[in-house]
Order: structure tokens, then sequence, then C-alpha cells
């Protein structure tokens, strides 16, 4: 009896301990396919992912390996030298960035979009 009273505890755990798990939770959806690269800006689009995602590292009067994302001149140094796309798109040869992950892939086309139409200030 005792048994029959254990398997079926770890049974009713099992099955409401995933009762509130759901597609979209377990599995996000990529949403580079809605991701708009038409008007992208470097203050609403670019330089947010910066800060989110690099200023801990680069930033401040000493960024680490001189790249400055803070700011509009710094993030087009590091662009300008194409560091910026190899670094983000973890290619061969590069640092991968960011060191705990990747970005998400909307936010990659966002910055190369930016870069592609000529790093504008707006």
């Amino acid at each position: 009896m005792k048994i029959i009273s254990i398997l079926l505890l770890a049974w009713l755990f099992l099955i409401f301990g995933c009762a509130k798990n759901n597609e979209e939770k377990l599995f996000p959806k990529d949403n580079s396919t809605t991701c708009d690269t038409t008007s992208v800006s470097f203050s609403k689009d670019v330089l947010p992912v910066f800060q989110s995602n690099c200023s801990s590292c680069h930033s401040g009067s000493q960024p680490i390996n001189g790249m400055d994302l803070s700011s509009y001149d710094g993030a087009v140094k590091v662009a300008n030298g194409g560091r910026l796309l190899g670094a983000i798109n973890q290619q061969s040869g590069y640092s991968a960035m960011p060191k705990d992950g990747k970005l998400s892939t909307c936010n990659i086309n966002k910055i190369t979009a930016w870069i592609n139409k000529g790093k504008p200030n707006n």
C-alpha cells in the first residue's frame, strides 16, 4: 500500500507540475520574421541593445578593449572596423559577444541594418 501511495503521489506531482507550462514559455518563437529593420534608429533600436547587453563591460572611463558602446561616437568607432558585426555574429576570429549568450536574431538584424544604412545618428 505504501508503494502505491508513493507512486500515486509522484504521478500527481508529475501531472500538476507541468500544468502551468505552455508552448510559448517553453519554446519562445524567434521573432526575426516580424523584425522591422526598414527604419532602424540608433537611439530607439541600437543603443537600447547595447545598454541591455554590452554596457556593463563596454562603457565608462575604461571600457574593455577601448570599445565604448555607450554613445553614438563610440559605437561608430567599433562598427567601422568590422569588430562589432564579427563579435555579435560570433564569427571565427572575433571574440563572441555578449559573453553570456547571444543577441536575438532581430537585434543582430537591427544592428546590421543600422550599419548598412551608413550608421545614421538618429
